[in-house]
């Protein structure tokens, strides 16, 4: 028994030192959001990595099960792994609805809040980022209709959710619920900058245009009801840019096609 005692007293010794040395917090490298992002280089690491998270969104299968499976559009097959989404209930018992520890729900969520909040974080650092006026007014533009665009997907998908336009630099154990008329107000004053400040075509493919902007507003304009200035947006889109319809459905996905639009640039891209 004795023996017993000095192992495992020498293993919690041992283990106090390693995790002391665990929690001893290092930054070799030096880098902060305050070094890099107030420089050009680095706030256009900024801007990209705001895109980045779209992926979430458009590069898994998460988002289409959480948005589209469910309604009429869908229909569940024999082998379907996803009832539970299906049916929007993955609860026990009499209760129905989805659970928040859902994987696709608790993914989707942290990923949108952690794009805005670099997105918070370019907005209210930009003017400390040195960049040339003209770049300035781009990257804001891009920031505001990304900021946008996400909060959108948060609120469409969860209607009253937290709402910040603050960067978060700690840790917050606390979270507000905003009306989603609040955060439909934001949505707006963000697309109408972007609207403001983007450019009709880029010749970076992918990046937010105004006509894209536009286009968006468009979208937000009938969700608020306000039918008049979503139509308005929406033939400026049609009719005062390079966008046309592809002669057929199926050349949606042809790879020439894309190949095509990123050769081109937005403004000629095939669109539906």
């Amino acid at each position: 028994m004795n023996r017993l005692n000095i192992i495992i007293a020498m293993a919690g010794l041992f283990l106090s030192v390693g995790c002391a040395d665990l929690l001893e917090e290092e930054n070799p490298a030096g880098l902060t959001a305050v070094t890099v992002y107030t420089n050009p280089a680095g706030f256009e690491t900024l801007v990209n990595a705001a895109y980045s998270y779209t992926r979430a969104w458009y590069g898994k299968e998460e988002a289409y099960n959480l948005t589209e499976m469910g309604t009429d559009l869908w229909l569940p097959g024999v082998d379907n792994r996803r009832l539970d989404l299906m049916s929007y209930n993955n609860l026990q018992g009499s209760e129905a609805g989805l659970a928040s520890t859902e994987t696709f729900i608790e993914r989707l969520w942290q990923r949108s809040y952690q794009a805005i909040n670099l997105c918070n974080t370019g907005i209210s650092g930009i003017n400390d980022a040195g960049l040339t006026d003209a770049v300035k007014t781009v990257r804001e533009g891009e920031l505001r209709f990304l900021r946008a665009y996400y909060y959108w997907l948060l609120t469409e998908q969860w209607g009253d959710v937290h709402f910040t336009t603050t960067p978060t630099t700690s840790a917050e154990t606390t979270a507000n619920r905003t009306p989603r008329a609040k955060i439909y107000e934001q949505i707006v004053e963000d697309l109408n900058i972007a609207i403001s400040n983007l450019p009709s075509t880029t010749t970076q493919y992918g990046r937010a245009t105004k006509p894209a902007a536009e286009a968006f507003m468009a979208r937000v304009q009938l969700t608020l009801g306000n039918n008049q200035q979503a139509s308005t947006l929406a033939q400026k889109v049609i009719s005062s840019y390079n966008y046309k319809l592809v002669p057929k459905f199926a050349d949606l996905w042809s790879m020439s096609n894309l190949k095509k639009a990123r050769s081109s640039g937005p403004a000629t891209t095939p669109s539906t």
